[in-house]
């Protein structure tokens, strides 16, 4: 109570002093009401440029019914006598913010025990993701102060990204590599605070992706949280060990390969294809990845472990595969009305997740279904499911397309009444299409908040799930 009325004595004597606390004290931060409600007069004054003293204030509380208990007008004059300097009053103000946050955190904390207690009430998870996203919100209350900085604290920041820049070498970039260096170029890394969507339909490839991803970061030494929210974390790890061996997957994941002249390829029986899975899982043994493989975790629980892991040890990195599967945050214990609003609150906690922790995300998304069933599958923004919010909330957005993989399934056949001529130019042509996509994936970006949009072709070997360079860019 006494930094309460020593902020606001400080303010009575010296209206400058308000700009010192307006950017980190609100009205709602008192605990006396009687104190709110002459803070929120002395900042109204202030902001309309009027003066806030005892004088001026004093015929609008004369009236105040709700200043009685603490001697009505003349309480303002009072104040003046528990004043402190203006180069102390910010001091003050913290402590003032920081009573608040401990009143919302208890009531916060009172509210999922009350609903505990109701055997008719939310689930236990559902009680523990709105705890959660009430404190995130309290965080960020608490972070405002953090967050605002001096025209010179951002040139300072300028200037040290300048300095990095200054000490590139050939081939490297500003953020973390992916270790695709084309697509490197294009992004300049993958750098904090942003979120990269990278969007495909089923099957596509975009787990594949994410995990090639992930993978050069962890063997360069990059802790990366990775949520698995589709698959179990050995499913993915199964794809690296194949990226990394140059296995094919199926042989790693079933332990043999049939082929259809009923030959048979077997793990078992080949000592030079176990050394390489051997040699392949211990140098990923040795990355720097946590798993969290929660199914329908929330948003908020993914960061509240992430920050878990960033306080163990560092964090560079977190990926997310896919986003439609996390649970979408309650707030003040309701649910989004609608799957779009569902996804909005996803994407919107993924962006403050990727701002608070201050490292990049890496967000897989579905598309609509009916790309598949249209002629034309290279993906538009349209495609994204649910896409206004992944548009707006997302900082990169890249579609993968992989001709090859429609060319498969899309073998031509011959058309009634088409003589076998025009069917075999048909066909011949369609061969060296897909002959000539063999290996190959396109990443589309249609929006770059920091850069530009651009379309890149990278290899991919289909058999181990593993994207790459192609020699043409490698270098």
């Amino acid at each position: 109570m006494e930094a309460e009325q020593a902020v606001l004595g400080g303010l009575l004597q010296n209206n400058r002093a308000f700009d010192r606390v307006g950017d980190i004290l609100e009205a709602h931060h008192f605990a006396d009401a009687a104190h709110a409600r002459i803070y929120a007069a002395i900042a109204d004054r202030i902001r309309a440029g009027k003066a806030a003293d005892a004088i001026t204030l004093k015929g609008l509380f004369e009236a105040e019914q709700g200043l009685e208990d603490v001697g009505g007008a003349r309480y303002l004059a009072t104040l003046l006598s528990a004043t402190v300097g203006a180069v102390n009053i910010r001091e003050y103000a913290g402590i003032v913010v920081d009573m608040a946050l401990r009143r919302e955190t208890i009531e916060a904390c009172e509210l999922a025990a009350a609903a505990a207690y109701d055997p008719h009430g939310p689930t236990a998870r559902e009680i523990l993701d709105g705890l959660d996203t009430s404190v995130v919100q309290l965080g960020a209350q608490q972070a405002g102060a953090e967050n605002q900085l001096t025209n010179s604290q951002v040139y300072d920041q300028f200037m040290s990204h300048i300095a990095a820049v200054m000490r590139l070498e050939p081939g490297e970039v500003v953020g973390l590599s992916t270790g695709i260096r084309s697509l490197d170029r294009r992004l300049g890394g993958l750098r904090p605070t942003r979120v990269y969507v990278i969007a495909a339909p089923s099957s596509a490839g975009k787990s594949a992706l994410g995990a090639t991803m992930a993978r050069n970061l962890g063997l360069a030494g990059k802790r990366v949280y990775f949520a698995n929210l589709e698959m179990d974390a050995i499913e993915t790890y199964q794809r690296m060990v194949a990226q990394e061996s140059g296995l094919p997957a199926e042989l790693i994941i079933d332990g043999y390969i049939e082929f259809q002249d009923g030959s048979r390829r077997s793990l078992k029986s080949s000592r030079k294809d176990q050394i390489a899975v051997e040699d392949a899982a211990r140098r990923l043994r040795a990355m720097g990845i946590h798993w969290d493989q929660q199914a329908g975790s929330s948003i908020a629980a993914i960061r509240s472990r992430a920050r878990q892991f960033q306080r163990a040890g560092g964090l560079d990195a977190i990926f997310i595969d896919y986003l439609q599967l996390a649970e979408p945050p309650s707030i003040g214990g309701k649910k989004a009305a609608s799957r779009t609003e569902a996804i909005g609150e996803i994407t919107r906690a993924i962006k403050r997740l990727a701002k608070d922790l201050k490292v990049p995300v890496v967000a897989l998304s579905q598309v609509n279904r009916g790309v598949d069933s249209r002629e034309e599958k290279r993906l538009q923004m349209s495609d994204l499911r649910e896409s206004g919010t992944i548009e707006q909330d997302a900082d990169v957005i890249m579609f993968l397309y992989r001709e090859h993989y429609y060319l498969l399934r899309n073998e031509p056949l011959r058309k009634l009444n088409e003589d076998d001529a025009a069917f075999q130019l048909r066909h011949s042509e369609w061969r060296i299409r897909r002959d000539d996509a063999k290996g190959k994936a396109l990443i589309s970006c249609p929006k770059s908040r920091q850069g530009k949009t651009f379309e890149q072709t990278v290899g991919f070997e289909d058999t181990t799930t593993a994207f790459f360079d192609l020699p043409e860019d490698d270098g």
